[in-house]
């Protein structure tokens, strides 16, 4: 048995390091956000390409990570519009409206 096959469905390291950069997706806007976010996904990158090269994992297993990490910050931003979206900020900080219903 190879490496490759060794291993499991999905890559962890990379789906750590993709989660991590989806959670600064959907971290409140501020300048230390444009500057963190493509950093951490060069990081991710990097990190999937490294698994890869180094055998520990298919591509699929890299790719896979990547649409998990996808799939939950999708699910935790739909959950974060459900319970309230923000109606704006000012020097006091965020305030969050409920939503209207009927």
């Amino acid at each position: 048995m190879g490496p490759h096959l060794s291993n499991s469905f999905p890559s962890g390291h990379a789906a750590l390091a993709w989660g991590a950069t989806c959670a600064l997706v959907l971290a409140p806007r501020t300048w230390l956000r444009g500057l963190a976010l493509p950093v951490a996904a060069v990081g991710s990158l990097l990190i999937s390409i490294g698994v890869v090269a180094a055998g520990w994992h298919r591509p699929s297993d890299v790719l896979g990570a990547a649409l998990l990490a996808a799939a939950w910050g999708w699910g935790v931003h739909g959950l974060t519009l459900l319970g309230g979206r923000p109606s704006g900020s000012g020097r006091r900080g965020r305030r969050w409206a409920t939503p209207r219903r009927g």
